[in-house]
């Protein structure tokens, strides 16, 4: 009787070789999308349309090179599929659409990316996690030391006088660092503790106490910087996302009671979402606040843009749109023309419609109490920490988004979506990785 043929093994040369190019090419995607993401902050944020277009572009090259360096298997799991439909249907946006109305897919494109590429290097591996936390972190140090070197001039292209001499930055407005440093500080802070961490489970050289050191020096510049751009939003934020972290810290002593507190902290940002619509439909006086947003022109433009959302709450006026399609509702401060109605949540609603903006803001509500739970529950201590820095960041972003339009301002809406994806990567899956 005939034997079988013994199977050979697997030649290991390709397959290392295979891995190798992965690898070449994902480190490659990286510094395609960090030096495209540098040249957008020197321009504002990429808020103009020619920088907007070398953002996206160099970013779509980077996704590119990691669709291209990925395992087949890997592109076939569910959550993949599911992103890279997302990504199909914002680039038909852009390609079907003329230029003005395909701006908003356009920017839309720029976080996709952001959150795909993030996603696909944190679900690789935790080094390659902290080591995007950590790029993230290192921007908002750059930001907040170049805001504190170089304050805003008191040009009347800058915001008039009265922003002379702030920190803003590369960005516009004051504001609009604040809402990003409000992000980058407990998200420093928490990598601080990782590094610290790392360095005694490990035991082998001072480098990872030479990373804490450096970590606590970049979150105390940030906390200056948020405190020198006198922005109550960032002050505000930065202060409950620090909050978040010692509530999480203490939950670690009793990880029974985190999905709790997960749930809790999604039921209380739900609950200010209602206030704040709440807010918008009333009409009655409510006395000091009302006073304050009334003078920023805030809760005007919540109530008209309120009314515009009722008038197209399926399908929205179209991405980046609002600045075309909200003066027929303005009702107050008539010389004013708005771009945002400084509140991202009820900005998305309008745009794209009730439907996706539920979609959207609970999958980031999503991630965001899944963060909160890896930062107490998780084994293992690194996935903890950085679950920790995630989820501290993601309360900041969650909070500026009530009273500002970070999410609309494409490299800030970049680095919040890289957060996002992060920790969709941290968070254990069954199926492969890639």
């Amino acid at each position: 009787m005939a034997q079988p043929t013994p199977r050979r093994a697997p030649d290991g040369a390709p397959h290392r070789r295979a891995r190798r190019l992965a690898g070449i090419a994902s480190a490659l995607a990286g510094v395609i999308a960090l030096a495209a993401l540098i040249a957008a902050l020197r321009r504002y944020g990429a808020t103009g349309e020619p920088a907007l277009y070398r953002l996206v572009l160099p970013l779509l090259a980077a996704v590119g090179l990691v669709v291209w360096s990925a395992r087949p298997a890997w592109l076939r799991q569910r959550r993949v599929l599911a992103l890279g439909a997302v990504g199909a249907l914002l680039l038909s946006g852009v390609a079907a659409l003329p230029t003005v109305p395909a701006r908003g897919f356009t920017v839309a494109v720029i976080g996709w990316a952001g959150l795909a590429l993030a996603f696909h290097w944190s679900a690789k591996s935790t080094d390659a996690a902290a080591a995007v936390l950590a790029i993230v972190a290192a921007i908002g140090g750059a930001e907040a030391a170049y805001g504190l070197l170089v304050p805003t001039p008191p040009t009347p292209d800058r915001g008039a006088a009265v922003l002379g001499g702030l920190a803003a930055g590369t960005y516009f407005n004051p504001n609009h660092l604040a809402g990003l440093l409000a992000a980058a500080l407990p998200l420093t802070a928490a990598l601080a503790l990782a590094a610290a961490g790392t360095w005694r489970r490990r035991r082998r050289t001072w480098l990872g106490l030479a990373l804490a050191a450096a970590c606590i020096a970049v979150a105390a510049v940030v906390g200056l910087a948020i405190l020198r751009s006198q922005s109550t939003t960032g002050r505000v934020a930065a202060a409950a996302a620090l909050g978040l972290l010692a509530v999480l810290l203490v939950a670690r002593l009793r990880p029974g009671m985190a999905r709790g507190l997960s749930l809790s902290i999604a039921a209380g940002l739900v609950v200010t979402l209602a206030a704040t619509a709440a807010a918008g439909m009333a009409r009655a006086p409510l006395g000091g606040l009302e006073a304050s947003l009334s003078a920023q022109g805030r809760l005007p433009a919540w109530r008209d843009t309120l009314q515009l959302i009722g008038d197209h709450p399926l399908a929205g006026i179209g991405p980046g749109m609002y600045r075309w399609r909200f003066r027929p509702y303005q009702t107050e401060q008539l010389k004013n023309l708005y771009d945002h109605p400084h509140n991202d949540y009820l900005e998305v609603a309008a745009e794209w419609g009730v439907p996706a903006a539920l979609l959207f803001w609970g999958f980031v509500l999503w991630r965001f109490t899944r963060a909160t739970d890896l930062a107490v529950r998780s084994p293992d201590p690194l996935r903890r920490d950085l679950g920790l820095a995630c989820a501290g960041a993601m309360a900041a972003m969650l909070l500026v988004a009530f009273v500002d339009f970070n999410w609309h301002i494409p490299s800030t809406l970049f680095l919040f979506l890289t957060v996002v994806g992060v920790a969709w990567g941290l968070d254990p899956h069954p199926e492969a990785g890639p």
